[in-house]
């Protein structure tokens, strides 16, 4: 059974080549989202069928992706990696609360990516 992952990215660019690798690997891509907001308000119906959330850092709108994963985490009990191009000690501090399963650092390989996700869905 192939596995589904959504994205939260709200560089359009990188979240088409995020879909594109995930697809690559075989993974099936179950759409991206540019606010956090939209992203929980699809999982409401939609999180029995994701294995794995991608979730840049920094999106805009109310809530960020470290906000988002608090939720995701405790609703869903969905693995999280983070995609971001952040790795300053405060955003480090705060994403290690949250218990992601990942954290990649852009830009992303394939391999990268592949990695990141392999362990998260173990």
């Amino acid at each position: 059974m192939t596995k589904r992952i959504v994205i939260a990215e709200d560089e359009q660019v990188t979240a088409m080549e995020l879909q594109a690798m995930g697809e690559d690997l075989n993974y099936e891509s179950a759409g991206s989202f540019a606010l956090g907001e939209e992203l929980l308000e699809y999982l409401e119906d939609n999180s029995d069928t994701i294995d794995l959330v991608l979730m840049d850092i920094r999106l805009p709108g109310d809530i960020d992706g470290i906000e988002a994963t608090e939720e995701i985490t405790q609703k869903y009990n969905l693995p999280v990696d983070y995609v971001t191009a952040h790795s300053d000690r405060k955003t480090l501090d705060r994403a290690k609360e949250t218990s992601p399963m990942g954290y990649i650092i852009k830009p992303i390989t394939e391999q990268d990516l592949l990695s990141s996700i392999e362990i998260a869905l173990g």
